[in-house]
């Protein structure tokens, strides 16, 4: 799942999550590595109703996928005095290229 090309950032997140959660205490420094390789991956896109898209690194210090989201949710609403509560604001997990990835006209 984590190396399938096709697979969404939204899967392959919740799949890191889980085995991470099951099996980090046995293997601690095969998770840090890991979360190293995928953090300049994902992203988060926060967006709220006639308010323009913002664009955040994913915090893997989340135990899942739902915590994510609300954390998310929490620091939008914080930042964002026009919002009248948390839940007006959209999260979406998406692939981040990486500022190394050579572009197609290469």
């Amino acid at each position: 799942m984590l190396l399938d090309s096709q697979a969404s950032a939204q899967a392959v997140l919740t799949t890191f999550f889980a085995a991470r959660n099951r099996l980090e205490s046995e293997h601690y420094l095969l998770f840090f590595r890991l979360r190293r390789v995928l953090e300049p991956s994902f992203g988060l896109e926060t967006t709220a109703q006639d308010f323009p898209a913002r664009q955040e690194t994913v915090n893997f210090h989340c135990r899942d996928l739902r915590h994510l989201k609300r954390r998310a949710q929490q620091d939008a609403f914080e930042s964002d005095l026009r919002l009248n509560s948390p839940e007006e604001v959209q999260v979406r997990i998406v692939w981040r290229l990486s500022p190394y990835a050579e572009t197609a006209n290469n």
